[in-house]
């Protein structure tokens, strides 16, 4: 263990951290260069949270060798913030006025940093080496897998590793940031919250009754975790507002637990957890997680029938927000949405698209005209989708004689290397497709998955949102009626 915390401070150390006093300027720069970056992200964007718990948006343009230079000015406070592109997760960082950093990652697979140098780099060797270690672990994704005793004592090592980290980049005050107590403050905090959503999303997927649900949840937290949950201080904390949009869940949970029959209809769970947030939640954290709520429901829209509901029931909600501006987004988002859906009503022609297959050969909507097709959406990364796999190849072995109908499986929002194994590990059958240039979530609206479209012979949409195969009478009454006509 010695050995791994001297390797770590040789990491810490590395660069040149001779601080000079905090410049008196408002203003932060981050600069650097990111590797790997997708060629249709021509902006990095930074996101963080004001003292006055505003979010607050700022964006630089990537040149053509992936790096960037983003000046955001009169920031007044230290804050935690995320760097992040449209089709690449977060990379967590700290920013301060007069911080000038300079920042060297990669955006492939798992985006990480590797490199961190300049005025305000110190606090951010955190992220540097927590991200270094956590990332030569067993991948979390699939924590909900294991075993009690097993998820407990993934959970405590990780937490160790985020403390030992924390304790080390932290404790030699000779190198000490005017920030450093905000940050380490702000730190415990994150891993605090980290904990928790990690313990609910897990119950969240297990089959544990009532009972040993808040039990398992309040022994493992601890009997004050939930004092204050609301403080509005909390805020400031990126870990706090993610744990806060699964809170409701484990809520709904413990609900679905004592009266089944809440839980029978799965068509307004949307509704439904509003209106949990609503009740349950209090402050700020629940205009925000309200408003969250209804904007990823209208991203994730479905179906103009879907869309009525919401226009019937978000007014309620709505009406206790109290930002103009998250208002209008919302009207916005409506207008965009149906905007979306118009394209793909049933009798309306099959969006095109070009997608690859393992081996890089391109395929067309085109090549398959004439047929009856079912496309199903999914990703390596989505569980349910994953899940109709075993379904879908039965229908798919059902009508394997009969070259009247196709099924496509394309992959959306992933990562190539990791499709490529999910198919092997699934035993696919039928046409396998990667979304190489994003044609297809673009055209397909493909942000909610699984999913899956029916398309005619004449390459018109039958039905955009289709019955998953494990509804495997009702989807195949639908294709018997298409392949007879």
């Amino acid at each position: 263990m010695k050995r791994k915390y001297l390797i770590l401070l040789a990491l810490i150390f590395s660069c040149d951290f001779l601080f000079a006093q905090t410049p008196t300027q408002k203003a932060c720069v981050l600069q650097g260069k990111l590797d790997h970056v997708n060629s249709k992200d021509k902006f990095i964007y930074l996101n963080f949270v004001d003292a006055d718990n505003k979010h607050i948006k700022d964006s630089a343009k990537f040149e053509p060798n992936g790096s960037f230079n983003l000046y955001v000015a009169n920031i007044g406070t230290p804050n935690e913030a995320e760097l992040y592109t449209h089709r690449s997760r977060a990379i967590d960082i700290f920013i301060a006025p007069g911080y000038n950093i300079t920042l060297i990652g990669d955006q492939q697979n798992y985006p990480i940093l590797s490199n961190i140098t300049g005025y305000g780099s110190k606090p951010n060797r955190y992220f540097v080496i927590r991200d270094s270690i956590l990332s030569q672990r067993k991948p979390s994704d699939n924590f909900w897998k294991l075993n009690e005793n097993d998820f407990l004592a993934f959970l405590n090592t990780r937490k160790k590793i985020c403390d030992s980290v924390a304790h080390i980049v932290f404790g030699d005050e000779s190198y000490y940031d005017l920030n450093s107590k905000f940050f380490l403050k702000n730190i415990a905090a994150n891993i605090k919250f980290e904990h928790a959503h990690t313990i609910v999303d897990y119950v969240h997927s297990q089959k544990f009754d009532y009972k040993k649900t808040i039990a398992f949840v309040n022994n493992n937290l601890g009997k004050d975790f939930f004092n204050n949950l609301f403080d509005e201080n909390n805020l400031a904390y990126s870990e706090y507002r993610n744990f806060m949009s699964v809170y409701y869940l484990y809520l709904e949970d413990l609900d679905c637990l004592k009266e089944p029959t809440l839980c029978n209809n799965k068509n307004d769970y949307n509704i439904k957890s509003l209106e949990k947030i609503s009740t349950a939640y209090h402050g700020k954290i629940r205009e925000k997680t309200l408003y969250e709520k209804m904007a990823d429901a209208l991203g994730n829209c479905r179906s103009y029938p879907e869309l009525n509901m919401y226009r019937d029931a978000f007014p309620k909600y709505i009406a206790m927000l109290t930002e103009d501006d998250e208002k209008s987004n919302l009207n916005e988002y409506f207008v965009d949405t149906e905007k979306a859906l118009s394209k793909t009503q049933a009798g309306k022609p099959a969006p095109d698209f070009t997608a690859v297959d393992s081996l890089s050969k391109t395929f067309s909507l085109a090549d398959f005209k004439g047929k009856v097709i079912l496309i199903d959406l999914w990703a390596s990364w989505c569980a349910p989708c994953r899940a109709e796999t075993p379904f879908l190849k039965k229908i798919e072995e059902k009508y394997q004689s009969d070259n009247r109908i196709s099924f496509i499986s394309i992959a959306v929002s992933d990562v190539e290397k990791n499709w490529k194994t999910a198919m092997v590990q699934d035993k696919v059958t039928g046409i396998q497709l990667f979304d190489k240039n994003r044609s297809v979530i673009t055209g397909y609206s493909a942000y909610s998955i699984p999913k899956f479209v029916l398309i005619n012979k004449e390459g018109k949409i039958v039905v955009f949102d289709a019955p998953p195969p494990h509804q495997t009478a009702e989807l195949e009454k639908l294709l018997d009626e298409e392949i007879a006509k």
